[in-house]
Protein backbone atom coordinates (compact mmCIF):
# COMPACT_ATOMS: atom_id res chain seq x y z
CA UNK A 1 0.00 0.00 0.00
CA UNK A 2 1.39 3.36 -0.72
CA UNK A 3 1.95 6.28 1.70
CA UNK A 4 1.40 9.33 0.18
CA UNK A 5 2.08 13.23 2.02
CA UNK A 6 1.04 16.74 0.69
CA UNK A 7 4.11 16.40 -1.64
CA UNK A 8 5.74 12.80 -0.99
CA UNK A 9 4.67 9.43 -3.19
CA UNK A 10 6.14 6.12 -1.73
CA UNK A 11 4.98 3.10 -3.12
CA UNK A 12 6.21 -0.94 -2.90
CA UNK A 13 8.19 -1.45 -6.44
CA UNK A 14 9.94 -4.57 -7.64
CA UNK A 15 12.23 -5.89 -4.58
CA UNK A 16 12.09 -2.22 -3.40
CA UNK A 17 10.45 0.85 -3.28
CA UNK A 18 9.70 3.74 -5.16
CA UNK A 19 9.21 7.36 -4.37
CA UNK A 20 8.40 10.68 -6.37
CA UNK A 21 8.50 14.29 -4.74
CA UNK A 22 5.78 16.75 -6.16
CA UNK A 23 6.02 20.82 -5.57
CA UNK A 24 3.90 21.69 -2.48
CA UNK A 25 2.73 24.19 -4.93
CA UNK A 26 0.56 22.00 -6.73
CA UNK A 27 1.56 19.72 -9.98
CA UNK A 28 3.57 22.11 -12.70
CA UNK A 29 2.55 22.97 -15.99
CA UNK A 30 3.36 20.31 -18.32
CA UNK A 31 5.10 21.99 -21.45
CA UNK A 32 3.25 21.81 -24.71
CA UNK A 33 5.39 20.79 -27.97
CA UNK A 34 6.75 23.37 -29.90
CA UNK A 35 6.55 22.71 -33.56
CA UNK A 36 9.50 23.75 -35.91
CA UNK A 37 9.18 26.79 -37.72
CA UNK A 38 9.36 26.70 -41.58
CA UNK A 39 10.25 29.23 -43.94
CA UNK A 40 7.15 31.17 -44.37
CA UNK A 41 6.93 30.71 -48.13
CA UNK A 42 7.39 26.71 -47.78
CA UNK A 43 4.47 27.29 -45.20
CA UNK A 44 2.78 29.24 -47.49
CA UNK A 45 2.84 26.76 -50.45
CA UNK A 46 1.51 23.78 -48.62
CA UNK A 47 -0.80 25.83 -47.23
CA UNK A 48 -2.09 26.56 -50.97
CA UNK A 49 -2.17 23.27 -52.34
CA UNK A 50 -4.60 22.21 -48.99
CA UNK A 51 -8.61 21.63 -49.45
CA UNK A 52 -10.49 24.36 -48.15
CA UNK A 53 -11.96 22.18 -44.93
CA UNK A 54 -7.96 21.95 -44.07
CA UNK A 55 -7.34 25.66 -44.84
CA UNK A 56 -10.08 26.55 -42.48
CA UNK A 57 -8.69 24.58 -39.86
CA UNK A 58 -7.93 26.49 -36.02
CA UNK A 59 -4.79 26.89 -34.95
CA UNK A 60 -2.74 24.73 -33.88
CA UNK A 61 -4.59 22.20 -35.63
CA UNK A 62 -3.33 23.85 -39.17
CA UNK A 63 0.08 24.42 -38.14
CA UNK A 64 0.09 20.61 -37.15
CA UNK A 65 -1.16 19.63 -40.29
CA UNK A 66 1.11 21.60 -42.26
CA UNK A 67 3.84 20.46 -40.31
CA UNK A 68 3.12 16.77 -41.11
CA UNK A 69 2.82 16.96 -45.01
CA UNK A 70 6.32 19.10 -44.55
CA UNK A 71 7.71 16.09 -42.30
CA UNK A 72 5.72 13.34 -45.13
CA UNK A 73 7.02 15.20 -48.08
CA UNK A 74 10.64 15.63 -46.11
CA UNK A 75 10.83 11.91 -45.71
CA UNK A 76 9.64 10.40 -49.02
CA UNK A 77 12.27 13.40 -51.00
CA UNK A 78 15.13 11.86 -48.13
CA UNK A 79 14.22 8.03 -49.34
CA UNK A 80 14.33 8.88 -52.56
CA UNK A 81 18.10 10.82 -52.73
CA UNK A 82 19.21 7.80 -50.77
CA UNK A 83 19.30 9.87 -47.17
CA UNK A 84 20.31 13.15 -48.94
CA UNK A 85 17.60 15.61 -48.22
CA UNK A 86 17.89 19.80 -48.74
CA UNK A 87 14.42 20.80 -47.06
CA UNK A 88 15.86 21.48 -43.61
Amino acid sequence: MAHSTMNLLIAPFSQGLLGAVFPTTGMPEIPKPRLPLLDPAVRQTIFNLLSPPIQNLPEPQLSQAIMQIFIGQKNRLNIVQGGVCSFA
